[in-house]
């Protein structure tokens, strides 16, 4: 894991069999059968990461106490962020997932947070605004030795700048990175 990690620059992606234990809060497991998910996958949510040609996805699903998480998919959706095509792609593929679970239960992304940080921060927050299962996050470099050993750093209202009347507020959630990656 380590050296998939640091020396390949790879994220680890545990195998099926193969489970995680970060500090007793998490087991993480692969699946790659989108249609066959353990039953106890209660939500689905997604972390979507602005690149400036390309939006980056992955799916998780969680267990009510999400102590358990499980690797849905991960998908790479193309396109200069520029254009809203690329915007509309996003929110088609989000609002028409769907996992099932081994008992038979269609389950939706429930929550989707939006790396807000880099060039498009305004496009972020605005796109934010069309639905409340949308969230703009954006990490701060924060070192967790600092004594702060909560991943939610704070929840600022902002202003959205990207739209004509310039009047609309998003709340914006900063997470601290520094215990995240010490978690991680």
């Amino acid at each position: 894991m380590t050296f998939v990690n640091t020396s390949l620059g790879e994220v680890y992606y545990p195998g099926i069999d193969e489970s995680i234990d970060v500090n007793k809060m998490t087991q993480c497991r692969r699946y790659i059968d989108k249609a066959r998910l353990p039953k106890w996958v209660q939500f689905v949510t997604c972390g979507v990461d602005t690149q400036d040609n390309r939006f980056e996805t992955v799916v998780l699903g969680s267990d009510a106490s999400r102590k358990h998480v499980c690797f849905i998919e991960r998908r790479v959706i193309p396109g200069d962020l520029r254009e809203p095509q690329v915007w509309s792609d996003l929110l088609n593929y989000l609002n028409d997932f769907r996992c099932a679970t081994r008992d038979g239960r269609e389950l939706p992304i429930q929550l989707t947070c939006i790396d807000s940080g880099g060039h498009f921060t305004q496009d972020v927050y605005a796109f934010c605004l069309r639905s409340p299962r949308l969230r703009p996050i954006k990490g701060v470099g924060m070192v967790s030795t600092s004594g702060t050993k909560d991943l939610i750093y704070r929840v600022s209202d902002v202003p959205v700048k990207a739209l004509a009347n310039g009047t609309a507020r998003i709340q914006l959630t900063l997470i601290n990175t520094g215990y995240a990656k010490d978690v991680i």
